[in-house]
Order: structure tokens, then C-alpha cells, then sequence
């Protein structure tokens, strides 16, 4: 459940802006988990497509109040993907490439992640590249996986940056350079 917290706070911050979204925010650091959730939920109804798709990681994890419902995870991250809110996409794809809720399809994974990166969504990008890392559904290429860690760096997520980190110090050179 901890992780669950991490993950929906570290969006929080990265979301940002209006009153709504600023309530939110206040309410996850202060580890209100039910009145995050409800805000979201507020957001969502309201028509806001990222309070869509962190109302989806409340269903995902089994957080606020809730239970895990993956077939709700799913629909709202659905919502938000299609309505252009590319971190619906990536969490699709994160549900694809693990097989949770969904049958496992990396391909179906790959899409969202590539949808997601080419929107400038550094979870897509981190996404993408982990595919490439392990070779799921792709042939595996450790120097597409390290640009796609360089994106997601680039675009804000500290996993990209300590991807980077990692397979530098591995190959003992900056494949960037």
C-alpha cells in the first residue's frame, strides 16, 4: 500500500494548478487518502481527464476507501487516455505490461507507452523504455532503452534519471554523448 501512496503523491505534485487540484495535493500529503480520493472523483465528474486518471490509481491500488477494482482502474484510465491525458495512457500501458486486470499484451503496452512518450509523458517514456530494457515485445536494445530513460529524465521523473545513472556507471560511458 505504501508504494500506492508514493506513486499517487509524486503525481500529485507534478499535477499542480487550480483549487481542486491544490486540495488534492493538500490532502495526500497529509495522508487523507478518502478525501483525496473524493476530490478526484470530484475532478473526474467535472470533466478533468488527470483527476480521471488518479481516481484510476485509488481503483488500482485499493486506496482511499476503496477496493482494488481493476475494471474500474481501467475504464477511468480509458477516459483520460482517450480524451488526451497521456498519464491515463501510460497507466494503461503499465496494466498491459504487467498483465494486471487485463491479459498481458506488450504490444497493446507499447502502444500506450509510445503514445504516451511521443505526448512528452515521462512515464510513457520510462515505460517504453523498460520494454526495450527487457526486450518485452521488442527486440531488446539497451541504447534505445537508455535515450527513452533520457526522455523521461528530461521530462521530470527521477526513475529515468537513475536509469541513466545505472546503465552509465554499467557501460562505464555516457551513451548520450
Amino acid at each position: 500500500m505504501r508504494g500506492g501512496v508514493i506513486f499517487i503523491f509524486c503525481i500529485a505534485f507534478l499535477w499542480g494548478g487550480s483549487t481542486l487540484e491544490k486540495d488534492f495535493f493538500s490532502a495526500i500529503e497529509s495522508g487523507k487518502l478518502s478525501q483525496a480520493r473524493m476530490i478526484a472523483r470530484k475532478g473526474c465528474d467535472g470533466g478533468d481527464l488527470f483527476a480521471c486518471a488518479m481516481l484510476g490509481s485509488f481503483y488500482e491500488e485499493g486506496l482511499g476507501g476503496v477496493d482494488a477494482n481493476l475494471s474500474k482502474a481501467k475504464a477511468l484510465y480509458h477516459r483520460a487516455c482517450e480524451g488526451g491525458e497521456m498519464r491515463g495512457c501510460t497507466n494503461l500501458g503499465n496494466l498491459y505490461a504487467l498483465g494486471k486486470g487485463v491479459r498481458q499484451d506488450y504490444a497493446r503496452a507499447i502502444e500506450y507507452y509510445t503514445a504516451a512518450c511521443g505526448k512528452e509523458e515521462a512515464g510513457g517514456c520510462f515505460g517504453l523504455g523498460m520494454m526495450y530494457s527487457r526486450g518485452n515485445g521488442v527486440i531488446r536494445d539497451s541504447y534505445r532503452a537508455f535515450k527513452l530513460f533520457q526522455k523521461a529524465c528530461y521530462f521530470g521523473m527521477p526513475l529515468g534519471c537513475q536509469a541513466v545513472r545505472e546503465m552509465t556507471k554499467e557501460h562505464g560511458q555516457n551513451r548520450g554523448k
